[in-house]
């Protein structure tokens, strides 16, 4: 019996064995784990220095099993940190950065090749934010809206402006101050000062009508050219002569000239706009934008925009003036002290000017003024227009503006002084725009501060160079119908039957003699005929009686 127990159990260990060794049905392997990142959000995007942003990305695992990733923040190029997070297969969890910045500027955020960004704003009450004067000291304070609205730029007023915003584009407000890579978009043929290339150029100001003026990376206007850099001048390029002319020649120039083409201008003591040493100052905004006139915008579209809704619109003549202000030491009053001084004291620039479009001929308007100009000269001197309509200087090309606005700086001073001792300025005297013929003047005339009126020199001298000033003056008067021509259609012609005209020669006179001697001939035939019956009767009448007497 025992052994036949051993042999049972001798058979269960061979059988289960057996079992053990076959070949049994493999399991799959479980896919190692795989990461994906979606859903970077940064909170909040703007943010005053030392607050907190959050920085949240989505880490989901696609593989088959568990496992851990680390997500890497860098900002600005710069790693900031790194964070660990398990996840379990087919799992989701969510990854949070803390950062604080002090440093009001823009920071790039980049997660593992998810990208955003986030803005640290200087405290508006901490900036005084300046417009206008022709030295910094000199700027306004800008004015706002509302007084905790920040600046937003123009790609924000698009939004809901685009048609003004499209009529500002074709204006040179946007082109005051660019790259080089949008210099070169503007204009493709843009050259350098000699000595450079783009690659040392920082900023270019202006170019879009007339001048371009080269900044270095350093912040100061490139003042020294040349292959080796050690000849002052020939730093400014003309646009329309396509010459080098010079600016500040070997100076060292500084930039500070964004209280008039920058928007959100500020001069804090020690601020340098993008760390620059030659920039003094800041600004929010490169070139002339929305806010540059309207004020910061942020409260205006937070509170849902509207006419007047923490905005400013200012649409008086001394408003523009605080920019547009032109020179006083080269002779002249400002430009806005010239519409009053001119006789038109009830207009503002916004009566002529669309401040929206552009009026020079530049980059992106080729039309001038007939883009901007809303209404002409005639549209209230009609009488005047009326006059000068089919006059001599109106056949020769003379428009209003040549004589009323003459350069320099398209004067609106419109009044011409014809008094024959209307003088000059010493400024104007002496400077560059000085017509040809004031060296005639007595020196009594001079040295008054600007002039606020037009004289005969730039009216009329500057294209009648040959010319005196006494000429001018005969002439000034009534020169808007000088020469003026009688339309056909006003030409009195009398009626043909009353026309007389005189014999001329020996022929004209024979001929007439025998027009009247034919004329009386036939006068006195008909006479005859018309008398005859009566005088035949008379005739009967005095030879019957005499028969009858005898």
């Amino acid at each position: 019996m025992r052994q036949i127990y051993l042999a049972a159990l001798v058979v269960a260990i061979l059988v289960f064995s057996s079992y053990a060794q076959s070949p049994a049905e493999a399991s799959p392997t479980p896919t190692p784990a795989a990461f994906s990142l979606s859903n970077l959000i940064i909170q909040p995007a703007e943010v005053q220095p030392g607050e907190e942003v959050a920085i949240t990305v989505d880490i989901t695992n696609t593989g088959g099993e568990s496992g851990s990733y680390t997500a890497t923040l860098m900002i600005n190029g710069v790693k900031e940190a790194d964070k660990s997070v398990p996840v379990a297969a087919g799992g989701t969890k969510t990854v949070t950065f803390s950062v604080i910045r002090q440093d009001a500027g823009s920071y790039n955020v980049v997660v593992d090749g998810l990208s955003g960004s986030f803005t640290v704003v200087t405290p508006a009450s901490a900036v005084e934010y300046v417009i206008g004067g022709e030295e910094p000291a000199e700027a306004n304070p800008v004015v706002k809206g509302d007084p905790d609205a920040t600046y937003v730029g123009a790609e924000e007023c698009k939004k809901c402006h685009s048609a003004k915003y499209e009529e500002w584009k074709t204006s040179g407000h946007p082109y005051m101050l660019m790259t080089p890579d949008e210099a070169r978009a503007l204009r493709p043929d843009l050259p350098v000062p000699e000595g450079y290339t783009w690659d040392d150029i920082q900023y270019v100001a202006g170019s879009w009508k007339a001048k371009a003026r080269y900044m270095g990376k350093d912040g100061y206007f490139i003042t020294m050219t040349g292959a080796n850099r050690d000849i002052p001048g020939r730093n400014m390029y003309d646009i329309k002569t396509k010459e080098w002319e010079d600016y500040y020649a070997g100076e060292v120039r500084n930039y500070e000239c964004q209280n008039c083409h920058n928007t959100g201008a500020a001069y804090e003591e020690g601020t340098h706009q993008d760390g620059l040493e030659g920039i003094r100052g800041t600004w929010e905004f490169r070139g002339v934008q929305c806010e540059a006139c309207h004020g910061p915008g942020s409260e205006h579209i937070a509170q849902g925009g509207g006419i007047g809704v923490a905005i400013v619109k200012d649409d008086s003549a001394a408003f523009c003036g605080q920019c547009h202000s032109g020179d006083p030491k080269k002779g002249f009053i400002r430009h806005y002290e010239q519409l009053l001084a001119g006789g038109m004291s009830s207009l503002k620039c916004v009566s002529c000017h669309d401040p929206h479009k552009g009026v020079s001929k530049g980059a992106t308007n080729p039309e001038g003024a007939a883009q901007g100009i809303k209404v002409g000269c005639e549209s209230c001197h009609s009488a005047q227009a009326s006059e000068f309509n089919g006059s001599t200087m109106q056949a020769a090309g003379v428009k209003c503006t040549r004589c009323h606005m003459p350069e320099p700086n398209s004067l609106h001073l419109f009044t011409i002084n014809t008094d024959p001792n209307a003088g000059f300025s010493e400024a104007l005297l002496r400077s560059t725009a000085a017509p040809l013929h004031t060296h005639n003047i007595p020196q009594a005339w001079f040295g008054f501060p600007s002039n606020g009126y037009l004289t005969v020199e730039f009216a009329c001298l500057k294209c009648h160079t040959d010319e005196t000033r006494d000429w001018a003056l005969a002439y000034a008067e009534g020169i808007h119908s000088f020469v003026k021509e009688v339309p056909p259609e006003e030409e009195v012609t009398p009626p043909e039957e009353e026309q007389v005209s005189a014999p001329t020669g020996v022929a004209g006179w024979v001929w007439l003699i025998v027009g009247l001697v034919a004329v009386a001939v036939i006068l006195a035939v008909g006479l005859i005929m018309a008398l005859s019956p009566y005088v035949r009767r008379v005739v009967s009448g005095l030879f019957g009686r005499g028969k009858d007497e005898k």
